[in-house]
């Protein structure tokens, strides 16, 4: 469910949760309280949350006990996203 906000696209939390492949509970905490460089760019209305879209390509994600590894996700031809580590597929 994507959301506008002055023309700003959010997505809605269980399906930002589904894109990356995260728990609503582990979207949640990056909202709230990010991971060791910054938490997720949200919007709340009421009791739902929404995540700012552009966080799919520009949030430094980081895999569980290795800080040192950095990903984000691309977005393909089909409208899906892909994990990139640096230039890479994965």
């Amino acid at each position: 469910m994507k959301y506008y906000v002055n023309d700003v696209e959010y997505i809605y939390l269980p399906d930002f949760a589904k894109i990356i492949g995260f728990t609503d509970r582990g979207v949640r905490y990056l909202v709230e309280h990010g991971n060791s460089i910054r938490p997720l760019k949200s919007y709340r209305e009421g009791s739902k949350l929404y995540i700012k879209a552009s966080e799919l390509t520009e949030y430094p994600f980081m895999s569980a006990g290795k800080k040192h590894i950095i990903f984000h996700y691309k977005q393909q031809e089909d409208g899906s996203y892909k994990r990139i580590i640096g230039n890479e597929l994965l």
